[in-house]
């Protein structure tokens, strides 16, 4: 994060927070804007260690590098999951 931070030049502190609060604000903030931002079950797997890779680095690009050449670009536009997934379910006409 303070990577990505330092490319859009809006850096920002990181804080560590109890998961019930982070999934409390992002129900809050969900609620909001008419969106779902992370699960219980995301939570769960994140605290589990499931979402980390000791293996190989699967990308041809760094994070950082992208964030840095796209960083004109970045947090620009606000993408809905929920309107995603709606997206991808209604039929092709």
């Amino acid at each position: 994060m303070e990577e990505i931070g330092q490319a859009i030049h809006c850096e920002r502190p990181i804080m560590q927070i109890p998961p019930w609060f982070g999934y409390l604000a992002s129900r809050i903030i969900g609620f909001l804007m008419r969106d779902v931002f992370i699960t219980r079950e995301e939570i769960r797997g994140l605290m589990a260690g499931l979402l980390d890779v000791d293996g190989p680095v699967g990308g041809n690009i760094r994070l950082g590098d992208w964030c840095r050449t796209n960083a004109a670009r970045l947090g620009r536009n606000y993408a809905s999951e929920l309107a995603r997934r709606n997206d991808r379910t209604k039929p092709y006409r």
